[in-house]
This record gives structure tokens, C-alpha cells and sequence, in this order.
């Protein structure tokens, strides 16, 4: 979860500045992004190369992804499924669901928990 408290974001904000500034002006290259993404993670492994390390570092990359496809991916498809019409398989299906009680996780699908089930037995 990205969501650190006001010091450590005081403390990690202008490194991330400095280094987004970098990126950027070199034209936001995909390999430059993975380049920096790599060498973080990699610092972390060399640090404490242990099997933690490696379950810490993939879950983390993992939360990421799925955190920015929560808030940016999500809603940039649904403009686009608005301006160019839903493909035929989903049409009327699997609506977003706006209260969430997880479970196993399909909700985070958008699947409705007696949907999920129907298909289990």
C-alpha cells in the first residue's frame, strides 16, 4: 500500500522528484522505467538476499500493478468501453460492484458474489 505517513513521504519525495524529472526528460522510455525499477529492486535483494526478500519484493511489485490499475487502468478502460461500445462477451455482465465485501477475491473481479458461485459446484 502506498499510502506511507506524511514523514517518510517528506523524506522519500524529493529523491522521487528528482528522478522522475531524469525519466522524463529522457521521453518516457518503458526500459528506463523497468532500468530504475530493477536496480530498486535489486538494491532490496542484494540488501537481505533471502527467500522473504523475494516474496516481499514480487508481492510488492504485484500490489503495485494492481494499485495502479485500480486508480488509473480501471477508468481509462471504462471511458474507452463508454466511447467505443463493450465487446459482445460482457456485455450487461459482471457490473462493477460498489459495496465490496471480499471474498476469495472475486469481487475485485467485478464479479457479484452469487455469480461467483453458480458456476463452482
Amino acid at each position: 500500500m502506498p499510502y506511507i505517513t506524511q514523514d517518510r513521504r517528506d523524506m522519500l519525495d524529493p529523491e522521487i522528484e528528482n528522478l522522475q524529472d531524469a525519466l522524463i526528460g529522457q521521453g518516457d522510455k518503458p526500459g528506463d522505467l523497468n532500468y530504475v525499477l530493477s536496480r530498486l529492486v535489486g538494491r532490496v535483494w542484494m540488501n537481505t538476499p533471502r527467500y522473504k526478500t523475494i516474496c516481499m519484493v514480487i508481492g510488492t511489485l504485484v500490489c503495485v500493478a494492481l494499485e495502479f490499475y485500480r486508480r488509473v487502468a480501471g477508468g481509462y478502460e471504462d471511458k474507452a468501453i463508454k466511447n467505443n461500445y463493450d465487446i459482445i462477451e460482457y456485455r450487461g455482465k459482471h457490473e462493477p460492484v460498489d459495496d465490496v465485501e471480499c471474498e476469495c477475491g472475486r469481487e475485485l473481479l467485478g464479479f457479484h458474489t452469487e455469480e461467483a458461485h453458480d458456476g463452482d459446484s
